[in-house]
């Protein structure tokens, strides 16, 4: 693995593909997302990435943006979470410099053109109302609304009313330029191509070139403070039209340099990721309540959480005070709390995180995406490999660390429970049922 910060103050992460397969794979991270956004420009980070495909100086026209990959076949798309904003092609090696300098222009070279900028906004309007008719999109928002209340992390990627609120056109292109400078971006390229030509190829292009340098931290802050909680939460939400009833349990935790973060993912694979798992086994297999649950874990900087899903019809989300999809995910979570995780459960777990690391290394996409967001948010410039994360983070976790965390976190103070549907177990039911942890 390769480290580099040019004089520009951008910072590449290079390593060389697991995969034979002549494929590259570029990730190229902007330091911006919702948790940067002022009040009066929330979305904005959405937004400008939907604009950095509408043109540059050297390709005006949006058609001519896609039109290179489109004629090579590669895969080109961006994505904006909470944190960052994240471009990425994955190309054959031979097409690499080509496609390596059309994202450092589209990047750093947009012209945000007016008539662009009013069509677009209707664009990412209807990709709004298309998230938000989604329950189980609407339940993450607002777990993710109460558990990070306080905080930068409480607003959603984009919930913003794009009728009802337009973005200041000169303000949009300040933001832009203010954030989408190359001291504020991560490249990160997994690739059987050598370094050297890698490094060659950069300094080529526009991520080299540009030398406009911007402070983020001068900028704004990113606020990590969260509101107190000392009860369990909720929010019943009433969604017209969705056939089923989303449940999410939700428990705030740590941040993404803890090492919590891999004894919670170990607990996620352990309880609700795999068939034989608790959440899937119960649920499905032995109840026939669900076709879908899981558990999910998201980590930043500070803090995080862990999530039971589930999504199942009304009738199954309480049966009775001890039989339904509700209490049957809080039967298990006291469970958790009180008899703690099973050794065989941690020994399945330890195999199947094994297993999925090597799969994980077919594709170079898996490590160039792994690496980026490590360097960007890590508090020091110590990436490990996905090769390597089994050794360094999960082989010598043990049950009592597992019980230790579970304890540590599975707490009433933590814990959120959101439920949207046509129709909604009353309040008082579900406090009832919840209030046995």
């Amino acid at each position: 693995m390769k480290l580099l910060t040019y004089p520009n103050g951008l910072r590449i992460i290079y390593e060389k593909s697991s995969s034979d397969l002549p494929i590259t794979s570029i990730y190229s991270f902007c330091n911006l997302g919702p948790a940067h956004e002022p009040e009066d420009m929330r979305g904005i980070s959405h937004f400008i990435e939907h604009m950095c495909f509408k043109g540059t100086k050297n390709k005006p026209h949006p058609k001519s943006i896609f039109l290179l990959c489109d004629k090579i076949g590669a895969y080109f798309n961006a994505f904006t979470n909470k944190r960052y904003t994240c471009y990425t092609i994955e190309c054959e090696d031979k097409h690499f410099s080509d496609c390596l300098f059309h994202l450092s222009d589209m990047m750093l070279n947009s012209i945000f053109d007016k008539k662009e900028f009013a069509k677009e906004l209707n664009v990412v309007a209807q990709e709004n109302k298309d998230d938000l008719n989604d329950p189980m999109e609407v339940a993450e928002i607002e777990t993710h609304k109460d558990l990070f209340e306080g905080s930068s992390y409480e607003f959603a990627i984009d919930h913003v009313d794009y009728h009802k609120k337009k973005f200041d056109y000169n303000k949009c292109i300040e933001l832009y330029k203010l954030f989408y400078t190359p001291n504020n971006m991560v490249l990160s390229i997994s690739s059987n191509l050598p370094f050297e030509k890698i490094n060659s190829f950069v300094k080529k292009s526009y991520f080299y070139k540009n030398t406009q340098k911007h402070n983020l931290s001068d900028i704004i802050q990113i606020n990590h403070y969260l509101k107190p909680k000392n009860e369990i939460s909720y929010n019943l939400i009433k969604k017209s039209g969705a056939s089923n009833n989303t449940i999410i349990i939700g428990f705030r935790t740590c941040g993404f340099n803890n090492p919590d973060k891999y004894t919670l993912n170990l607990l996620k694979n352990a309880i609700g990721n795999n068939m034989s798992g608790r959440l899937k086994y119960i649920l499905r297999e032995e109840k026939g309540l669900v076709y879908s649950c899981s558990i999910d874990t998201q980590f930043f900087e500070k803090f995080g959480c862990l999530l039971f899903v589930a999504q199942t019809e009304f009738k199954n989300v309480i049966i009775s005070n001890t039989q339904g999809v509700l209490p049957t995910i809080i039967q298990i979570i006291k469970s958790l709390i009180e008899n703690g995780i099973k050794q065989t459960e941690i020994d399945i777990a330890k195999g199947n995180i094994q297993g999925e690391i090597l799969l994980e290394l077919q594709n170079c996409s898996n490590q160039a995406l792994h690496n980026g967001e490590s360097l960007l948010l890590n508090e020091d410039n110590n990436i490990i490999s996905i090769k390597n994360i089994y050794d360094k983070h999960y082989k010598n976790i043990q049950k009592k660390h597992v019980n230790t965390v579970i304890k540590k976190y599975f707490h009433a103070e933590n814990m959120n429970v959101c439920i949207v549907g046509e129709k909604n177990p009353s309040l008082t039911r579900v406090t009832n049922i919840c209030n046995r942890i």
